[in-house]
């Protein structure tokens, strides 16, 4: 916690004693580089941003849905026709 806040200038301290500590899901989108590069080029900067922008709520239901279909369909505004397709082979959901 001191390298936080060394790093930050922002103290990491608990603020609440808690008798069972609280436990947070939180689905994060990771991008398999290799592939996402070479198939968005110059777009990809974009379309990562609309993934960065997406809410919770909505990363885990388009992480069910990569897992059901292994594709799925976000809206990047100014990219193609506004939607952008990523499969599986590119975007990996949480287990």
């Amino acid at each position: 916690m001191s390298c936080h806040t060394k790093a930050t200038g922002v103290p990491l301290v608990v603020r609440e004693a808690r008798k069972e500590p609280l436990t947070v899901t939180e689905f994060v989108a990771e991008t398999q580089k290799a592939k996402f590069g070479p198939r968005f080029k110059q777009d990809g900067k974009a379309v990562q941003s609309a993934i960065d922008q997406l809410t919770q709520d909505v990363k885990e239901k388009l992480s069910l849905e990569l897992k059901e279909n292994g594709k799925i369909t976000i809206d990047v505004p100014g990219v193609g026709d506004g939607k952008v397709e990523l499969t599986s082979g590119i975007e990996s959901a949480p287990p």
